[in-house]
């Protein structure tokens, strides 16, 4: 999940906070890749967020590993042309016509641009507002 946050602009140096949405379950662990602009120099606070080494996804099903009971029985074969016409107008009488509502996710690329740093927070109480401090410091006038 890639999150935006519009902000002020920085000044030579400074100190920041970047709060993430609230949800509404508890959360195991908490991963954010910061990347920010190669101008500044970005140091971390110590708090709920430390700074740890990306080994990737946590789970399986994130990984793209097959999470399940493996068959010995082959699956079915694909329903015929008529078979599926006829399902896709069943669903759809059934259904209304409604359509879902509400925003759907979209993947949009993030450029890899400038440095980062991954950071990981545990623990994390239900519809409590992960957040992170840092302080930063201009490196060098473009």
């Amino acid at each position: 999940m890639t999150y935006v946050e519009r902000g002020a602009a920085w000044g030579d140096k400074g100190r920041t906070a970047l709060v993430l949405p609230a949800i509404d379950l508890p959360i195991s662990r908490t991963a954010v890749t910061l990347h920010y602009s190669p101008r500044f120099e970005v140091t971390p606070e110590p708090g709920a967020f430390r700074v740890e080494t990306d080994a990737g996804p946590f789970s399986p099903a994130l990984r793209g590993a097959f999470v399940g009971i493996q068959s010995p029985v082959p699956p079915p074969s694909p329903p015929a042309a008529a078979e599926m016409d006829a399902l896709v107008s069943q669903f759809s009488k059934d259904s209304g016509g409604k359509t879902v509502a509400g925003p759907l996710p979209v993947g949009v690329p993030f450029p890899e641009f400038g440095p980062t740093v991954f950071l990981m927070s545990e623990l994390t109480a239900e519809s409590q507002a992960p957040s992170l401090q840092f302080t930063y410091k201009r490196e060098s006038r473009w």
